[in-house]
């Protein structure tokens, strides 16, 4: 009789491995902004075509996005002739930004997918989030501070708009990458599909606006 048990369970347990990996993969996917109904296909049975279509439509968005920050980099010209090393620090801020609201992102829409935050948690997650943000924000913040002192001969006032600036976008980023998941769940929209490259593109784009109207304000340029 046990024999027998055993055997009936096997196709129930079977079946359940294969949700569980369809959701994880589904997940996987989605976190990368790879947009495809039949995630569940094995990648070299799937068509040169099918990958294609599914990961263009966020690659396209990041361009436009990019396209973006550009005009705003451009709109700030004049700022950086005035002091060109600002320049030098455009990639970090847009890379540290992307990966401080992808980090939160993932966290929380895996919390979200297993039950760990309910909607009677929504607040209590924030706050948590609120700090974390706070905390890598400032050791980051202290690092491109003693960076620029070192490297640019105790300039204050630089390493102040480095510093205010990682501050500000990583608190920044870190909020939106709790908060749009959330958003996604209540609209029923797939929070991993929206999170991850929606929040890179929002917190670029944020990185680039507070780091010229810092500099605009500290520096006077």
């Amino acid at each position: 009789m046990a024999k027998y048990t055993k055997i009936e369970q096997q196709p129930a347990d079977a079946d359940k491995a294969s949700e569980n990996y369809a959701e994880v993969t589904k997940e996987l996917y989605s976190s990368a902004g790879i947009v495809d109904s039949k995630q569940d296909r094995p990648y070299l049975t799937t068509s040169v075509w099918r990958h294609t279509a599914s990961r263009l439509p966020w690659l396209i968005g990041l361009v436009f996005a990019l396209l973006l920050a550009g005009v705003l980099i451009t709109f700030y010209e004049e700022s950086f002739m005035r002091m060109p090393i600002l320049v030098a620090f455009i990639p970090m801020l847009m890379g540290i930004a992307g990966a401080g609201g992808s980090q939160s992102a993932t966290v929380i829409v895996r919390a979200l997918a297993i039950g760990e935050i309910t909607t009677k948690q929504y607040v209590r997650a924030f706050w948590k989030e609120a700090r974390i943000s706070v905390l890598c924000g400032a050791a980051i913040g202290l690092f491109g501070l003693i960076y620029i002192l070192i490297t640019e001969n105790g300039n204050w006032l630089l390493g102040s708009v480095l510093m205010l600036t990682l501050l500000a976008t990583i608190i920044f980023a870190k909020l939106l990458g709790m908060l749009l998941p959330i958003g996604a769940k209540a609209i029923r929209i797939d929070p991993a599909l929206i999170s991850s490259p929606f929040v890179t593109i929002v917190a670029d784009i944020f990185a680039i606006w507070v780091y010229f109207s810092f500099a605009q304000m500290i520096l006077g340029i």
